[in-house]
């Protein structure tokens, strides 16, 4: 130890911020090859989870957190009414053309799809609507496809557009992700919302997630349930 500080305090600006990266670089793989075992709470009710839904959503996850979300709440449907739907997931940051899916997320049954939703944290417009119609939902023929938007904000023109559509035999249609997830769990029930925290856990167990996004899981569930007897 007394080396290592006598060679830092000979080093130079430069190398000790060179020193300073390479451990935050070592750091952060030592962190990344931790295991984290994820919180899968056995009973959460629908105020808890309207507050992890916000908490989640307001959280940086380059993505990941609201599409997890809407697969966990089409699983937790398919769960819970028994259904054989095939929910799939595109990979993040995966073109659309590479993974040959209608959106983030598809619903197929019978090798058919019955829905396709693309996950959006950015305002959808007009020209958004047009490109998707274009490439994603006329060449597979998609005749419900949903845009979960993180508001409703200022999408008037984009929601004009898809009535257009309408009367080709599509239907486009838009959707704020909390409230539609919230309405959702509402109606499912508590054995609905069981299977909605399952399967949200299991997105989140995958290997190719980062480890501060599971933490970050289980520092909002915890900050929400403590002292709660039912978790």
């Amino acid at each position: 130890m007394l080396k290592v500080l006598e060679s830092v305090g000979r080093a130079s600006k430069q190398k000790l911020r060179d020193v300073l990266r390479y451990h935050l670089y070592r750091f952060t793989l030592l962190r990344e090859a931790s295991q984290i075992e994820l919180i899968r709470p056995k009973r959460l009710s629908l105020p808890q989870l309207e507050e992890i839904t916000s908490s989640l959503i307001s959280t940086a996850s380059g993505g990941r957190f609201p599409v997890f979300l809407v697969v966990a709440t089409f699983a937790a449907i398919r769960a819970r009414f028994g259904l054989s739907w095939d929910v799939r997931v595109q990979g993040i940051n995966v073109a659309d053309s590479a993974s040959g899916a209608g959106g983030d997320v598809t619903v197929v049954e019978d090798g058919r799809i019955v829905l396709a939703a693309e996950v959006t944290e950015r305002r959808v417009d007009k020209s958004r609507v047009v490109a998707t119609f274009d490439t994603k939902i006329a060449p597979a023929s998609i005749e419900d496809y949903l845009f979960v938007v993180k508001d409703n904000d200022d999408i008037a023109a984009a929601m004009d557009q898809a009535r257009r559509y309408f009367s080709q035999g599509y239907e486009v249609n838009f959707v704020e992700i909390k409230r539609w997830i919230c309405a959702v769990l509402a109606v499912l029930g508590a054995k609905g919302r069981t299977a909605f925290v399952h399967e949200f856990a299991n997105c989140l167990s995958g290997e190719d997630v980062p480890v501060a996004l599971k933490q970050a899981w289980n520092d909002i569930v915890l900050r929400l349930t403590s002292g709660d007897r039912g978790t």
